[in-house]
C-alpha cells in the first residue's frame, strides 16, 4: 500500500513536464536590453555625471560645515583668551594701585621700604603676565589651538611663541631676584646694627640661589628650544635636555635648603641639651634633613639618567649636547 504522504508516479511525471515547459519558454525569450541601449549612451553618461556632481556637492557641503565648525571653535577659544587678557590687565591695574598706596605709606613713615619693593615686584610680574596673556591670545588666533609651552612644541610659521614666553618668564624671575638682593642688603644692614637676627639673611640667601638657578635653567631651555627649531635636536632630545635642566635646577635649589636644615638641627640640639626644648624637636629637625636629602638624591639620580639617555642618543640623528 502506498504511503499517503508519498508523491505518486503520475504526479512526478506531470511535475517534470511542467518544469521542462517553463525552461523552454524562458530560453525562447530575448536577453534583457543593456541599460545604455535602453536609454541611450548619452543619457546614461549624463546620469553618471549627475551622480558625480552630487557627490562633489555633498563633499563640499561637508567641508564647508567642518570649516564653519572649526572657525566657531577657534572664535570660542580666542574669546576665552581675550577674557584672560582682560583679567591680566585688571590685575596689573590693581597692582599699580597697591604700589601707589604702599609708596604713599612709606613716604609718611607708615611702612618700611620692603613693602614698597614687594609691590614694585608685583607690578613687574603683573606686566609680564599681561604680555604672556597677549602672546597666548596671538597664538590661539594664529593656530586655532591651545597655546603650547613644551620646548618640543612645533613652531608656528614666522613666530616662536614658546621662546617668547620663556623670555618673558625670565623677566619675572629677574625682577624677583633683584628684589631679593635688595631685601638681602637691608637684612644684612639690620643684622649689622643689631636689630635683626641672621636667620632672615640666611633665608634670603637661599632664595637668591634658587632664583639664580631658575634664571639659568630658563636660559638653558631657550638654548634647547633654539636647537630644536634649528633641527639640531629632535623632540625626544629636546625633552631629555629639559628633564636634565629641571632636575639640575632642583638639585641646586635644594643645596642651600639642606645647609639651613643642618644649621637648624644643630641649633635645636643645642637648645634641647640645655633643657630649653623637648626632645621631639630634634626628631622633627632630623626628619626635615632626611626629607631634603632624599629630594637631593632623587634630583641627582634624575640628572644622571637624563645625561645617560642623552649620551646614548648622541651618535644618532638629531643628537646634541
Amino acid at each position: 500500500m502506498q504511503d499517503r504522504h508519498e508523491a505518486s508516479d503520475r504526479f512526478i511525471e506531470r511535475l517534470g513536464q511542467d518544469i521542462g515547459a517553463e525552461v523552454r519558454r524562458r530560453n525562447r525569450q530575448p536577453s534583457p536590453t543593456p541599460l545604455w541601449q535602453a536609454f541611450g549612451l548619452k543619457t546614461v553618461a549624463a546620469a553618471a555625471a549627475l551622480v558625480v556632481v552630487s557627490m562633489a556637492v555633498g563633499g563640499a557641503v561637508v567641508a564647508a560645515a567642518y570649516q564653519n565648525e572649526s572657525r566657531e571653535q577657534r572664535e570660542a577659544l580666542a574669546s576665552v583668551y581675550e577674557r584672560k587678557t582682560q583679567l591680566a590687565q585688571l590685575q596689573l591695574d590693581a597692582a599699580r594701585q597697591q604700589l601707589q598706596a604702599a609708596e604713599r605709606r612709606w613716604s609718611v613713615g607708615l611702612e618700611n621700604n620692603n613693602a614698597a619693593m614687594e609691590q614694585r615686584q608685583g607690578v613687574l610680574e603683573a606686566e609680564a603676565q599681561l604680555r604672556i596673556a597677549k602672546l597666548n591670545l596671538e597664538e590661539v588666533r594664529a593656530t586655532g589651538r591651545e597655546p603650547r609651552d613644551e620646548v618640543s612644541a612645533p613652531p608656528v610659521p614666522n613666530r616662536d611663541f614658546v621662546q617668547e614666553r620663556l623670555v618673558v618668564g625670565m623677566s619675572i624671575t629677574q625682577a624677583a631676584l633683584d628684589t631679593a638682593k635688595l631685601r638681602m642688603q637691608d637684612a644684612q644692614r639690620r643684622v649689622s646694627i643689631g636689630v635683626a637676627q641672621g636667620g632672615e639673611a640666611e633665608v634670603l640667601r637661599g632664595e637668591i640661589v634658587a632664583l639664580e638657578s631658575a634664571l639659568q635653567a630658563t636660559q638653558q631651555k631657550i638654548a634647547a628650544r633654539q636647537a630644536f627649531v634649528a633641527n639640531k635636536y629632535d623632540s625626544t632630545m629636546a625633552e631629555l635636555r629639559v628633564a636634565e635642566i629641571e632636575a639640575d635646577q632642583r638639585y641646586r635649589r635644594l643645596m642651600p635648603q639642606l645647609d639651613m636644615a643642618l644649621k637648624e638641627k644643630a641649633r635645636v640640639e643645642a637648645l634641647v641639651s640645655k633643657g630649653l626644648l623637648p626632645q621631639i624637636e630634634v626628631t622633627k629637625a632630623n626628619v626635615k634633613v632626611l626629607e631634603i636629602q632624599t629630594e637631593l638624591q632623587r634630583a641627582e639620580v634624575e640628572v644622571m639618567i637624563a645625561k645617560q639617555k642623552i649620551a646614548e642618543r648622541a651618535p644618532g640623528k638629531g643628537a646634541g649636547s
